[in-house]
């Protein structure tokens, strides 16, 4: 191939990568960093534990019996092959009155496979936890990456996309003390917590447990409404700030 038009073949070629990637993740940034700003808004005043990864068959009858002894409702973002796997304990947590939500089937991180890969495991996801619940879903993707295809198929689903306004790091590879998240939750005014509800070791459980427990504690003081993901929302069908109010 002559020097000019191989320099041309390549510039084309690199032209669509960018393209695509820009059309890939372009939208997906776009909506995280619009919802980010909202949530910390209308979060004021009010606290939404969230736990993704589960169920865990150890760990989340533990977290279960912690929320019921405050009566508190949080919503759950559960991987599909764990909810296939312990369907008893996704029926206890709807009938506890816990929010389920879609965090994929295989949990894919939809930055790193292809988009048709990405698009069947949320897919998937549904198709899982649907068997448990009729109530609408909202979805969360795995390790907080959206791509437009991994969004347009949430939203297929009419199901709202949502992320938290702060990280309980139960996922670090070095846990804090509980009370550094508190005071990040505290200093906000309230906030979507994240933290992990599956089967991830003793040392990390207690320290799911005890942020639970201090968050909870923080709420009463500080006289914040505790409720899920969807209440805060407006019933999960879409954004209203209105139902925050």
């Amino acid at each position: 191939m002559p020097w000019p038009l191989f320099i041309i073949s390549i510039s084309i070629t690199v032209a669509l990568i960018a393209l695509f990637v820009v059309v890939s993740l372009g939208p997906a940034v776009l909506v995280r960093h619009a919802q980010d700003t909202e949530l910390r808004h209308y979060t004021r005043g009010r606290l939404v534990l969230t736990y993704d990864d589960g169920p865990g068959k150890r760990f989340t009858p533990k977290l279960l019996d912690l929320l019921a002894q405050h009566e508190a409702r949080a919503t759950f973002y559960l991987v599909g092959f764990r909810a296939d796997d312990a369907p008893q304990l996704v029926e206890r947590t709807i009938a506890a009155g816990h929010e389920i939500g879609n965090h994929g089937y295989w949990h894919r991180n939809a930055w790193r496979v292809l988009p048709w890969r990405s698009m069947r495991d949320v897919r998937d996801g549904f198709r899982a936890l649907s068997k448990r619940s009729t109530r609408p879903m909202t979805y969360r993707p795995p390790f907080g990456n959206l791509t437009t295809w991994s969004w347009l198929t949430a939203r297929s689903h009419h199901a709202p996309v949502y992320w938290w306004t702060c990280d309980g790091r139960d996922q670090s590879s070095s846990i804090p003390d509980p009370s550094v998240v508190v005071h990040e939750v505290t200093k906000a005014g309230g906030g979507v917590v994240l933290m992990h509800s599956h089967d991830s070791g003793e040392h990390r459980e207690q320290y799911v447990l005890e942020l639970t427990k201090q968050l909870l504690h923080a709420a009463g003081v500080n006289g914040w409404k505790v409720c899920t993901i969807s209440a805060l929302t407006g019933g999960g069908a879409h954004w209203k700030g209105e139902a925050a109010a």
